[in-house]
């Protein structure tokens, strides 16, 4: 059905729809990038379409419980030898709270979170390997505009996300002189 209606719909909403099957009967991490890309593309096309503005966030209330729901399934696939993905399920969980406008809890989730990573180097350099680092750096990035929005100095997690997954996270806001 969502083949049918590709010519029917915006391509960012065709690939929301097509990444968030594929995502839900293969409940493969790479599947999950790709919807999370998606949902980023959807952001953008609502920004930028002031009378959409309302559906941003009716996007944003539908997102954080179908992160929730599906959480418990996300799994990186190829080379990685991990076998217990609980911490990288309570990461996606975490992400709801974001979306959810949660920043204060996000941030005290994400930091709790990135001190676990450290201690699980083989699933954090899987996750840092999946899609090139993308979703590191897209939870680094919600991390920082989290921070800001919380009034809560970054430096802190700076230095986590260096510790947890060896990079070094460097965000300029988009309004920035």
């Amino acid at each position: 059905m969502i083949q049918a209606l590709k010519d029917e719909m915006p391509s960012w909403l065709y690939g929301l729809c097509r990444s968030w099957y594929d995502f839900l009967y293969r409940a493969n991490f790479g599947k999950y990038i790709m919807f999370l890309s998606f949902c980023g593309k959807a952001e953008q096309f609502f920004r930028a379409s002031k009378t959409s503005e309302r559906w941003l966030y009716a996007f944003a209330s539908l997102l954080s419980p179908q992160l929730r729901a599906l959480a418990p399934f996300v799994k990186i696939s190829g080379g990685a030898q991990v076998e217990d993905y609980a911490l990288l399920s309570d990461l996606v969980r975490a992400e709801a709270l974001y979306w959810e406008g949660r920043h204060r809890e996000f941030l005290s989730e994400v930091s709790k979170l990135l001190d676990r990573f450290k201690e699980e180097i083989p699933l954090a350099l899987a996750v840092l390997q999946a899609s090139g680092g993308t979703w590191v750096a897209s939870i680094a990035e919600r991390t920082m505009k989290a921070c800001m929005n919380a009034g809560i100095p970054m430096e802190k997690f700076q230095e986590k996300f260096l510790q947890a997954f060896g990079i070094s996270v460097k965000f300029e806001p988009a309004n920035a002189d």
